[in-house]
């Protein structure tokens, strides 16, 4: 859909919570959203809405201009500041519940009938009017031993509230339309599935552009790359134990690489990682800047990514991108658009995943031709274009 194909105004309230802090993946969605429904005049009127409040201009203007890796704001307000402790305080998942909602209701009650609310992350606060929903993922609702108590009590409750208060529910991926579907007993046309876009700066390189090879000591073509949060759902340690199977097995030396930030109740895959570092067969480098992952991606032998669950899987998308064959996980979120260089294996078993990597490192290395993947159709502004026909559907007349 084209600007001029518009059929009436979209006068959107976007929820720009995600804006407000270091740049996650909701985050990345979020401001990738915002900028292509803006730069293609998807949108009459635009309002970016968070912490209980409308953003002032000059940090609307900073939501369009900013790097993808900075936020709005490095002073947090007393809300941000309670939202950063709510995975294990029980007393501030509570009052943060109770205090959004009587904001929200009177901040948003005059635009009820004008526009419509769009939350990107699940929180979906009182408002009246027509309202979307993107849920990523069913994590929470799937696998709860994976994360804090006190989180899946939250995002059990602020989920089933946007979806017991009729709005529209986005998902990244079919296989999470079908969950949602199924779990809340919603017809196929209350749910959209969308896929995610990705940026130019995830595209195929020589050695020559991947400068920053030398500063990790790495050579090209030479390593396999895990890119994700350390969590438990992320496979982490089937995925050094397969890699530390195939390397004993059949003598190769390339390292494993990992790169991400933290996580969470993650000590079993710390001690791997720590097992694979006393080795001298890997490391962890932490978050990197989205310069150092685009080369890492391009320079990898293979993406190392068969999660026990994905709501999308970005980084298979972003290696497809890149021209870097990934391994992944059959029947997932990122089986929707691999490729025929891709390996898709049981997740849950150590060595099929063992197996792949071997066929990865003794076969010659691939560069995948962008024009034959499903990665050259998903853009942002794809993304954006899809969503905006969502909005068409339930604007306000």
């Amino acid at each position: 859909m084209t600007s001029r194909e518009i059929t009436k105004p979209t006068r959107l309230i976007l929820g720009a919570d995600p804006l407000l802090n270091p740049a996650t993946g909701i985050g990345h969605y979020t401001r990738h959203l915002l900028l292509a429904l803006h730069n293609r005049n998807l949108v009459s009127d635009l309002k970016l809405y968070a912490d209980g409040r409308f953003l002032a201009n000059e940090q609307h203007v900073n939501a369009l201009q900013a790097p993808s890796s900075s936020h709005l704001t490095s002073a947090p307000t007393r809300l941000q500041q309670v939202r950063a402790i709510l995975a294990n305080n029980r007393l501030a998942v509570r009052a943060y519940a109770q205090i959004m909602p009587r904001l929200g209701q009177m901040r948003l009650r005059g635009f009820r009938d004008s526009h419509l609310y769009h939350s990107p992350n699940f929180l979906l606060p009182d408002f009246e009017g027509p309202a979307v929903s993107t849920f990523h993922d069913l994590s929470i609702l799937r696998f709860p031993e994976f994360h804090p108590v006190a989180r899946v009590k939250f995002m059990e409750k602020v989920m089933r509230h946007a979806v017991e208060r009729g709005s529209h529910i986005i998902t990244d991926a079919e296989v999470v339309k079908d969950e949602v579907q199924k779990f809340y007993g919603l017809d196929s046309h209350n749910v959209t599935a969308i896929h995610l876009g990705v940026g130019d700066v995830f595209r195929a390189r020589g050695a020559a552009q991947c400068l920053s090879l030398s500063e990790y000591g790495l050579q090209y073509r030479q390593f396999f790359l895990f890119v994700g949060s350390l969590e438990p759902r992320k496979n982490i340690v089937r995925i050094i134990e397969a890699y530390i199977s195939a390397r004993q097995k059949n003598g190769f030396s390339w390292p494993l690489i990992l790169a991400g930030g933290p996580g969470w109740k993650n000590s079993r895959e710390l001690e791997a990682i720590e097992d694979l570092t006393q080795r001298g067969w890997g490391r962890y480098l932490g978050p990197v800047t989205q310069q150092g992952l685009a080369e890492l991606y391009a320079s990898a032998r293979a993406l190392l990514f068969p999660s026990i669950y994905e709501g999308f899987g970005l980084p298979a998308l972003e290696a497809q991108r890149s021209g870097t064959p990934t391994i992944t996980s059959a029947g997932s979120a990122m089986a929707e658009f691999s490729c025929a260089e891709d390996t898709l294996v049981n997740p849950l078993d150590v060595q099929e995943i063992a197996a792949a990597i071997s066929q990865a490192a003794l076969g010659s290395p691939v560069t995948i031709s962008l024009a034959e993947t499903p990665a050259v159709a998903l853009t942002w502004d794809r993304t954006a274009q899809k969503t905006q026909a969502v909005y068409q559907q339930l604007q306000p007349s």
